[in-house]
């Protein structure tokens, strides 16, 4: 029984730790920052500190866990408030940790240490793109045709003006046949310049037709064989008597030619105008085979190289045009990644697949030039292509981690990389604040800098007696001088720009702990309060088709996910919603942190709806927050347009009449409930305590009798 009794206080004391709310809370205004902006964030102690918070507990912290100096700015507002605020420094892309390091206090007569963290994401716009700007020459271009095309494509979103000169370069600099680079054409310049080209929505007529025509394929164009003397010769055994020059159409792809003198005997290929000599020589006897393997070499119709006939197709098949990926599945070789990359991204070949899985260096996310039987030196090149092809898998996001830190050593890789993963990058407008927290000040300077020196609108929300506009253009630094008038109340200035804001919070009197504990001044995430399913996941829209005389009884449940109380929740339906939907309430007093509201919510009481009725169910409160559910429900008489709900809508409509309404008692989950399990303890103290007064009886039952003997 003293084990069970044990086993019982060990559950219940388990029970009530794992509901206690944070010791704690480290409020931010957002979890995605741009690096150099103004970090904010807010303390509340929900225990007694042994000592003050200073900026020696303070710590920003990378992902390898090194110690990122920084100068703080500390404000403390009461024993138990403090508000600090830094400026970012030029930090690479990641996740960071700001902790409270070393916090003392006394529980239960035990010394406590706590060293609780908020993690964030810092966002910045990768360093490939100035590597490349700072490669550019003034005439646009980089070392290669190659580069210059593929760097084009990468600053096309970020820096255009650069972009532009690149292309301008492309453009001024094709070859009269359309191909790249002039005067000395090859496949890969050429398949990169087709691409960008096409990107910039530029005529790709003359450049395709020259890639087209490189191709090894004989039933592309038309040939050519000259014979140039005064001989007589035999071309696969058909005689052809030459005074001086003669030209013989070709329809074979193999040629024996047999002259009783030395000629000079040359094969051209033609094909839309394009006419290139594809061999030539001085002989008397010959063997030509026009090569059909559909391959492309380095050069145009020169022997088959694996990568250029790559290269070659994907750039046809990007730009709209058919391919055909005979050469490439019949000659890959088995050790090497590009081929294996490119055949499994042109043909989507599981067995290339496979390769590329089991040869993958795993610690690296990447691959060498070959298998890793035989090296296991990452390769960039041959690993944008292996993760390119992987598009579908687990394994592309992995290696485009590993690619993100290799675009400042390599043109054409840096190029690729950026073009092909990250091309949704922008360059967004940095702005730092001074000071991010005024606390009971008569005047203060507020600095507005522009850290990156692109031309921002910014919006401001303040009193008038601020006297700082509503609006204007930042450049580099503005300085407002703000005079508080001694009768203000608190209020805040809110600053917006681009698609990121601050709120500076300007304290003018002494803050007081209301009934609900200490009120942030950090206004919580606008999407705080959630709706969910049955099975208490996110809900994010209603889509259903019923019959004009369904009538839905389903319970709205809507949970606070925030740290703190939010207050004066109102629910609004738009649209058409409010002529089938009916709520039992539309506004709560307040919804504690975690708890869940539920209400009965009734669709097409009146059993006569025909038609579309859509919009939203909107929830607002007092702290600014916003949550939307789109719903769209369809009503009709035609029973086989029926249940084409969403998988998680299905079982929220059927999931209904067995409950007839929450009572006022029912509409919370109240967080009371968990002062069950302290009952439970008090109870089992109250046994323990009984037992131990009593006399050491061998058994319980014994024990018992001698309560009864009493």
């Amino acid at each position: 029984m003293k084990r069970i009794l044990f086993l019982t206080l060990i559950l219940a004391i388990f029970l009530i730790s794992s509901v206690n709310a944070a010791n704690i809370d480290i409020i931010t205004p957002k979890d995605d920052y741009l690096a150099k902006e103004t970090f904010q964030a807010e303390i509340i102690l929900n225990i007694d500190s042994l000592s003050k918070i200073s900026t020696n507990n303070l710590k920003l912290i990378n992902e390898t866990n090194s110690i990122i100096p920084v100068q703080y700015f500390l404000e403390q507002l009461t024993n138990k408030h403090y508000f600090i605020y830094f400026n970012l420094p030029n930090i690479d892309q990641g996740i960071y940790k700001f902790q409270l390091d070393n916090i003392q206090y006394k529980l239960d007569n035990s010394l406590k240490i706590e060293s609780p963290f908020k993690e964030f994401n810092i966002k910045k716009l990768n360093p490939g793109f100035d590597y490349l700007l700072e490669n550019q020459n003034s005439d646009g271009s980089f070392n290669s045709i190659s580069e210059t095309a593929l760097a084009s494509l990468a600053l096309k979103n970020i820096y255009p003006s650069q972009a532009k000169k690149s292309l301008n370069y492309l453009e001024n600099n094709q070859d009269p046949l359309g191909c790249y680079p002039k005067g000395n054409c090859n496949i890969k310049d050429t398949s990169f310049a087709l691409l960008s080209l096409h990107n910039f929505n530029k005529d790709t007529t003359k450049i395709t037709n020259w890639l087209l025509g490189a191709q090894n394929n004989f039933d592309i164009g038309s040939w050519t064989l000259t014979l140039n003397s005064g001989s007589s010769c035999l071309v696969n055994n058909q005689n052809y008597q030459t005074s001086q020059s003669i030209d013989i159409n070709v329809n074979t792809e193999n040629l024996i030619i047999s002259c009783d003198a030395e000629t000079e005997i040359t094969l051209k290929h033609s094909f839309l105008g394009n006419v290139k000599t594809i061999q030539q020589l001085q002989a008397t006897e010959a063997n030509i085979t026009i090569d059909n393997s559909q391959c492309f070499g380095k050069n145009y119709k020169s022997e088959c190289d694996y990568e250029s006939t790559s290269l070659a197709l994907y750039s046809l098949k990007q730009t709209g045009n058919t391919i055909t990926t005979n050469y490439l599945q019949e000659n890959p070789s088995d050790t090497k990644t590009l081929d294996q990359a490119f055949l499994n991204l042109l043909n989507n070949n599981q067995y290339s697949k496979d390769w590329l899985e089991n040869n993958l260096i795993t610690n690296q996310n990447a691959w060498s030039l070959s298998s890793v039987s035989i090296s296991q030196t990452p390769d960039v090149y041959s690993t944008i292509f292996a993760t390119l092809s992987l598009k579908d898998t687990e394994q592309y996001e992995k290696s485009i981690k590993y690619l993100e830190k290799q675009t400042t050593n390599n043109i054409l890789n840096s190029a690729l990389i950026l073009h092909l993963f990250l091309a949704d990058q922008q360059k967004e407008p940095i702005i730092s604040i001074f000071p991010a927290f005024i606390n009971k000040k008569g005047s203060f300077d507020l600095i507005i800098k522009n850290e990156n020196n692109i031309p921002t609108l910014v919006k401001v929300n303040s009193p008038n007696f601020t006297n700082i506009p509503a609006s204007f253009t930042l450049e580099n630094t503005k300085v407002f001088s703000v005079n508080v008038p001694k009768t203000s109340k608190d209020f805040n200035i809110e600053i917006d720009y681009g698609n990121n804001s601050y709120s500076i919070s300007v304290i003018t009197g002494n803050l007081t702990q209301g009934s609900n504990g200490i009120k942030p001044l950090i206004q919580p995430p606008e999407n705080s309060i959630l709706i969910l399913t049955k099975d208490l996941s996110e809900k994010t829209s209603l889509i259903a088709t019923l019959l004009k005389e369904d009538e839905i009884t389903d319970d709205l449940r809507i949970k606070n996910n925030w740290d703190f109380i939010l207050n004066n929740i109102k629910i609004e339906l738009t649209g058409n919603l409010a002529e089938i939907i009916e709520l039992e309430k539309y506004n709560y007093n307040t919804i504690q942190p975690n708890e869940i509201l539920k209400q009965k919510i009734i669709i097409n009481k009146n059993k006569n709806s025909l038609g579309l009725f859509e919009g939203e169910l909107i929830i607002t409160t007092d702290e600014l927050t916003l949550t939307s559910l789109p719903i769209s429900l369809t009503f009709t008489e035609d029973e086989s347009k029926v249940d084409t709900l969403e998988d998680n809508d299905k079982d929220e409509i059927n999931e209904t009449e067995e409950d007839n309404g929450p009572t006022e008692d029912d509409d919370k989950i109240s967080p009371w409930i968990w002062l069950i399990p302290f009952f439970i303890l008090v109870t089992i103290g109250i046994i323990i305590f009984i037992y131990s007064r009593g006399p050491k009886n061998n058994t319980f039952n014994k024990y018992i009798e001698g309560i009864k003997k009493k």
